[in-house]
């Protein structure tokens, strides 16, 4: 097990330095934790030395306990890892341990830009400290238990309509009668599944007044239903705090420029997540062709030209920063569809 009363003793008072660390604040009393981490293990770099332990929710717990007591001010960064990091997250969650959240590739290009070409699990953990003291990341809001369950059923769904595509799509292509049984029987149970799946997330909706209320707010917009309501409680928690460049930009519908000298790039998305766009998306879809101004707006894009998918983009920030801005203000209202209109 990890002996950090002796680890702390030589570097606790001042960081190791290097030629690619930033200066910082001396006032600033965060301890920049960096945690590297796999399937398996977890490899931490804590004031300049290496340990590892195994990625298991009750020894991260043990650890994070000794950590607080001997490293005041500690802060853990990790990277996204596609759901490797989430016994680490849940036991910051348990031990109210500070952590950031950050995008494996901002860690590589700080690796990159910092002349730091090798790449082994020690120096990534000793690459993610240094981020974390030079671009000192927000904290991760820690979510509730109710959160972390809506998350998870929304996640399960989107994976068993995922397989009930797939096996639909094999049983268009089978080949015998006794193999069709076989995809039918498969399919059956995946609605099954996602018809039980639909009414624990209604349950669970209508036991939080404020999950409720959203829901019913955001259902008010002509195209967007239960299912992406659900999906943005579940995927986007923060819909309601954000300015709109924040909540574009978290979803990833926000364009950036590509611009250079006299030279001017078409605009284009990056980053956010991909779960809350994929709803998004749908959602879009539909408003396009049901919402009187999602609609004029979407053809007008049309009309000047632009790419059918580059119009729907638009429309999926549109609709997203109409959202954010419903559940932001309660007295928000809707404009009214001008009597005898079309939808387009």
């Amino acid at each position: 097990m990890l002996n950090l009363e002796q680890m702390m003793e030589p570097e606790r008072a001042t960081v190791p330095s290097s030629n690619r660390k930033k200066e910082t604040s001396m006032n600033d009393p965060r301890v920049y934790i960096g945690a590297d981490i796999s399937k398996a293990e977890i490899v931490w770099d804590v004031c300049g030395k290496t340990r590892t332990c195994p990625n298991q929710a009750k020894t991260l717990r043990g650890f994070l306990e000794t950590l607080r007591k001997h490293v005041p001010g500690a802060q853990i960064v990790c990277e996204a890892t596609g759901g490797f990091e989430r016994p680490l997250l849940e036991a910051c969650a348990q031990q109210l341990m500070p952590v950031s959240l950050v995008q494996p590739t901002r860690v590589r290009y700080h690796a990159l830009a910092s002349g730091i070409l090798a790449k082994t699990d020690a120096e990534d953990a000793k690459v993610i400290s240094d981020f974390g003291r030079c671009r000192t990341p927000v904290p991760r809001a820690q979510p509730s238990q109710e959160q972390r369950e809506l998350t998870a059923l929304q996640e399960r769904r989107d994976q068993v309509r995922a397989t009930l595509v797939s096996e639909r799509n094999r049983l268009e292509m089978a080949e015998t009668e006794f193999v069709r049984k076989l995809v039918a029987a498969a399919i059956r149970r995946c609605e099954k599944e996602v018809e039980t799946i639909d009414k624990q997330i209604a349950l669970l909706i209508a036991s939080k007044e404020e999950w409720a209320r959203k829901q019913e707010r955001m259902t008010q917009v002509a195209g967007v239903g239960k299912g992406t309501a659900n999906a943005l409680l579940a995927y986007l928690p923060e819909l309601g705090t954000l300015n709109d460049q924040q909540v574009a930009a978290l979803c990833g519908v926000a364009p950036y420029n590509h611009d250079s000298g006299k030279q001017t790039g078409d605009r284009g998305i990056y980053g956010g997540r991909p779960s809350v766009r994929k709803a998004l998306y749908m959602a879009a879809l539909s408003a396009a062709r049901c919402n009187h101004i999602l609609s004029s707006f979407y053809q007008s894009l049309l009309k000047r030209g632009k790419l059918k998918k580059v119009a729907l983009v638009a429309v999926m920030r549109k609709l997203v920063i109409l959202l954010n801005r419903m559940i932001k203000n309660p007295d928000f209202a809707l404009a009214q569809k001008p009597a005898g209109a079309g939808l387009s």
